[in-house]
């Protein structure tokens, strides 16, 4: 999953990309998603359990 994917799988409008950011943000401090691939700028996350 990347932010893309997030935006679009709950559609949030492109210009509202923080709104994903802050969400991706949140699910890896509570420990719901990992850093799987990438740069900060480009990464992609998997769930915890993959």
């Amino acid at each position: 999953m990347a932010n893309v994917t997030l935006r679009k799988r709950l559609g949030i409008k492109e210009s509202s990309y923080t709104l994903a950011s802050r969400i991706i943000s949140d699910a890896i401090d509570v420990g719901l998603i990992r850093l799987h691939s990438g740069t900060r700028r480009d990464a992609c996350y998997v769930p915890f359990w993959a």
